[in-house]
């Protein structure tokens, strides 16, 4: 079987790079665990959003943070066996290579986007409360729009896997107006950890766990660990989160650059014109350290050498999502499902509010007196904001559901989970329910502290874990076509059969 990858990278340039795969591949499913569920008219990955201003709302309250739910699954193969993942790093190298050419090159706005001819399916079977790990090809029967269609590729649950968090701290400063943290809650932030919480972090029970930590303010991005499993390594890293500590050897912090050709887009020139700040490039810093890690996600083997052995990486992302140039959390998104990783966004609020990603806008409101159209739909997501006029004890104010909602969507588009800072109501009289966050409140009532950065970051191991370790996953490669169309894929088991599936469902192009 040829996989083909074809990258397209700035000035226009393409690299292809063909490998030969001789084992199958996987894709690992969702183990849903806690985290933040999108609002239920997400559709697709393409946000289709409701019109602005109307009054509609989950049927749960704002804080409660720890709801069990799904998380919509879109994505290409994630964990794969030996063979595609050298290719994978192949691949890597090629496009480093020939983005390194074009740096020489006149900038031009790039291009974030990957095609495969690999078609895969994960799924899992659960009888019960148990997952089912006996499966053969003749027990699964893959639907293509409704019709039977064979598949060249099964893949079981590995039996040895190594899991890869790479955790990226947006420290923007507070008092630039774009960031979270003042100076003293980011040395709150580092005080907080310790060798018991590192060693706590990297236990997964007989799953190799390794972090990498990224420091990134502004528009730098510095790599503080790499891939590491040491308690004490990754400690000193958290440490660093609020800068070098005194005393520190050459060479812990490494810098890493960002991508070349990117510009400051329009939006930003005119914000910046009517005197907005700059604003951090916090989606570009994020797809950086996705491109950087690829490089130490290397596969791990048993001394004796096992044949199901597999890596996975997740990435999470702490940050407002402040972007200053055309980069959209849909172009992260479309990166880290070619990569086959799962991006969990942790929501950090800004006040006043980030520039709109560009299609987006504040259901009518401006910016710095700019009037920004949303077509795409609302920062605050598909219910827009909630106007109560006037402000009376029962109604203090305009409120909204999401922090920056296409941000938070990341979490679904990847197969992740999304995360938001802790929202602590200062206006709100007890009994009463809000529908989501006050806007007069969004400076002072949200926390990210050491206490529940950990807490998410426990989270985060036990779904990446279960969605990495507890999934099969069919797949096929395509005949060519001339007319390329979507297509609805959907795995069930045979007859004789027992078991129920879940997730197991997706659309492809091809």
């Amino acid at each position: 079987m040829m996989l083909t990858s074809r990258w397209f990278l700035a000035g226009g340039a393409r690299a292809t790079v063909e490998c030969r795969v001789t084992r199958p591949v996987r894709l690992a499913s969702r183990e849903y665990l806690s985290g933040r569920r999108l609002h239920p008219s997400y559709e697709s990955p393409t946000i289709r959003s409701t019109r602005r201003n109307i009054d509609l709302y989950p049927s749960r309250r704002w804080w409660d943070r720890a709801l069990t739910g799904k998380s919509l699954s879109f994505g290409l193969p994630e964990c794969l066996w030996d063979v595609l993942v050298q290719a994978s790093r192949i691949i890597a190298v090629a496009v480093a290579l020939v983005g390194l050419c074009l740096a020489q090159q006149e900038p031009a706005t790039p291009s974030f986007h990957a095609q495969t001819d690999l078609v895969t399916v994960p799924f899992q079977v659960r009888r019960g409360s148990r997952s089912v790990s006996d499966l053969k090809p003749s027990d699964v029967v893959l639907l293509e729009d409704g019709v039977p269609r064979g598949f060249t590729i099964f893949e079981a649950p590995p039996i040895h896997l190594t899991l890869d968090l790479v955790v990226m701290f947006d420290v923007t400063k507070k008092k630039e107006r774009f960031g979270f943290w003042s100076a003293k809650t980011l040395q709150d932030l580092t005080r907080y950890w310790s060798e018991a919480i590192s060693r706590r972090l990297l236990d997964g029970h007989g799953v190799r766990i390794r972090f990498s930590i990224y420091r990134f303010d502004q528009s730098a991005l510095q790599r503080l660990c790499q891939s590491t499993s040491d308690p004490s390594v990754l400690l000193d890293a958290l440490r660093r989160l609020a800068g070098p500590s005194a005393g520190q050897g050459p060479g812990l912090d490494v810098d890493i650059p960002l991508p070349a050709g990117l510009a400051i887009r329009d939006r930003e020139r005119q914000a910046q014109a009517h005197g907005a700040p700059p604003a951090p490039w916090s989606l570009t810093g994020a797809l950086s350290a996705l491109r950087d890690s690829a490089f130490a996600a290397v596969l791990d083997k048993d001394e004796a050498g096992a044949d199901r052995a597999a890596a996975g990486r997740a990435l999470i992302i702490f940050s407002t999502g402040a972007e200053g140039t055309a980069l959209t959390p849909e172009d992260l998104a479309g990166e880290a499902v070619a990569a086959g990783v799962p991006v969990y966004p942790v929501a950090l609020i800004s006040f006043p509010g980030l520039l709109p990603y560009d299609g987006y806008g504040y259901d009518g409101q401006e910016y710095y007196g700019i009037p920004f159209e949303g077509p795409r739909g609302s920062m605050f997501g598909p219910a827009g904001i909630h106007y109560c006029h006037p402000i009376t004890p029962d109604c203090p104010g305009s409120s909204a559901l999401y922090i920056n909602y296409p941000f938070e969507l990341l979490g679904d588009l990847t197969g992740g989970l999304s995360f938001e800072a802790v929202y602590h109501p200062q206006t709100v009289r007890p009994g009463q329910e809000i529908p989501g966050f006050r806007l007069s409140e969004a400076n002072t009532a949200f926390s990210m502290t050491g206490g529940e950065a950990d807490d998410i970051l426990e989270r985060v191991k036990r779904h990446a874990l279960a969605r990495f370790s507890s999934s099969y996953s069919v797949g096929f490669v395509p005949s060519p076509s001339a007319s390329r169309r979507e297509h609805k894929l959907e795995v069930k088991l045979a007859s004789k059969s027992g078991g129920k599936v879940t997730e197991g469902k997706r659309t492809a192009v091809y």
